[in-house]
C-alpha cells in the first residue's frame, strides 16, 4: 500500500510540474508572426543652452509620430506583461525622477510615449493589442545642474518596447548622434546695461580739432560679461570681436563713420580705444579670458577728425560687439 501511495504521489507531483510548466511558457506577450521593427528617429539637431536658463528648466522638446498604420506589437495569451525600458541607462538624475543623464554634463533626457514617461511596465489581459497611429514618441532635453556643458549626444538605442514573452524590440527610441544632436551652452550672458550701451559725447568746440587724426579727450563705457561654464565643456575661452557697418575707408582703426542725416556734421568720426587707449581692430577677435569669471571691459569713445575741413552738427554712430568662444 506504501508503495503504491509513493508511486502516486510521484505521478501526481510530475504532472502538476508539467502543468506549471506549461502554463507558465504560454501565459505571456509575443509580437505577432509578421511583426515590422519601428524606428522612432529623436535627433534634437544644435541646442544652444543660455546661462539664465534654471535647473529643472525643459530646454527642448521634440515628438515624433512613426506608427502609420497602427501597429499590432503584441498578441498576449491567457495575459502577459509588457515593457518600455531605458536601455542606454547612464544613471538617473539626481532630484529627478525618470530622467537620465547624458554625456554632456548639467543635461539632462526624459522619454514618453503618450502621457506615460517612459521607463513603463504593465500587464495585459488576453487579447491581440495595438497602438494607436496617433501616439507620440517625445524626446525632452531637461537641465539638470547649474553647470551645463557643451557636446553631442551619444548615438544609439535608448530605449525599446517589447513584451515578456519573447523580448523582440518591436520598438526603439533613437539618436543617431555625432552631428545630429549637439548642445552648446552659452558660456557667457552680457549684462542688462551692455546689451544696449550709449555713450554721450557731448559738445565739442570747433576749435578742439588740430588737424587729421587728432582727437577729443572722448568719454568711457564698459562692456560687462558673467561667465560661468563646466570645466568639463570643450568651449572654455572667451573672445569679443567689435565691427560697424559703416567703418573708416581711409582704414583707421576703431573709427566709425557718422550716421547719414541732413543735419550730421562732416569732416569727423568716432574712434573706440581699449582700456590701453588703443584704437580696436574692427573684425578681430580679442581674447577675454578663461569662461569661468566675471570680466568688466573697459572702452572708450571720442571723436577724431578724418578731413581737413569739418562742417558741424549731429555726430552720432553706431558700433556693435559679438562674443565668441574657442
Amino acid at each position: 500500500m506504501s508503495s503504491l501511495i509513493t508511486k502516486y504521489s510521484k505521478i501526481l507531483c510530475i504532472g502538476l510540474f508539467a502543468f506549471g510548466a506549461s502554463s507558465g511558457a504560454y501565459a505571456a506577450c509575443r509580437a505577432p508572426e509578421k511583426w515590422t521593427q519601428v524606428t522612432a528617429m529623436l535627433d534634437i539637431g544644435k541646442l544652444n543652452i543660455p546661462l539664465e536658463s534654471k535647473v529643472g528648466d525643459i530646454l527642448y522638446k521634440k515628438s515624433v509620430k512613426p506608427l502609420i498604420p497602427p501597429l499590432i506589437p503584441h498578441i498576449c495569451k491567457n495575459g502577459g506583461s509588457v515593457s518600455f525600458r531605458i536601455t542606454k541607462d547612464s544613471g538617473l538624475a539626481p532630484g529627478f525622477q525618470k530622467v537620465y543623464t547624458t554625456d554632456v554634463p548639467g543635461v539632462g533626457v526624459r522619454f514618453s510615449w503618450g502621457r506615460t514617461i517612459i521607463p513603463y511596465s504593465g500587464f495585459y489581459s488576453e487579447g491581440s493589442w495595438s497602438i494607436p497611429a496617433a501616439d507620440m514618441f517625445t524626446i525632452e532635453i531637461i537641465k539638470i545642474a547649474d553647470k551645463t556643458g557643451s557636446g553631442p549626444l551619444a548615438g544609439g538605442i535608448y530605449a525599446e518596447y517589447s513584451g515578456d514573452g519573447d523580448n523582440k524590440a518591436l520598438i526603439r527610441l533613437m539618436l543617431a548622434g555625432g552631428d545630429a544632436s549637439v548642445i552648446t551652452t552659452s558660456p557667457c550672458i552680457v549684462s542688462n546695461e551692455s546689451k544696449f550701451v550709449q555713450v554721450p559725447l557731448g559738445k565739442i568746440p570747433l576749435s578742439t580739432f588740430r588737424g587729421v587724426n587728432s582727437t577729443t579727450a572722448g568719454s568711457n563705457f564698459k562692456i560687462r560679461l558673467d561667465c560661468n561654464v563646466s570645466a568639463k565643456s570643450t568651449i572654455n575661452t572667451v573672445y569679443l570681436k567689435f565691427d560697424a557697418n559703416k567703418k573708416d575707408p581711409n582704414g583707421r582703426d576703431g573709427v566709425i563713420l557718422l550716421d547719414d542725416s541732413q543735419t550730421s556734421a562732416k569732416g569727423v568720426g568716432i574712434q573706440i580705444t581699449d582700456s590701453q587707449q588703443t584704437p580696436i581692430k574692427f573684425g578681430q577677435d580679442t581674447f577675454v579670458g578663461p569662461a569661468l569669471n566675471t570680466y568688466d571691459l573697459n572702452y572708450t569713445a571720442r571723436y577724431i577728425q578724418t578731413l581737413n575741413t569739418i562742417t558741424p552738427g549731429q555726430a552720432n554712430g553706431t558700433a556693435f560687439f559679438t562674443i565668441e568662444y574657442k
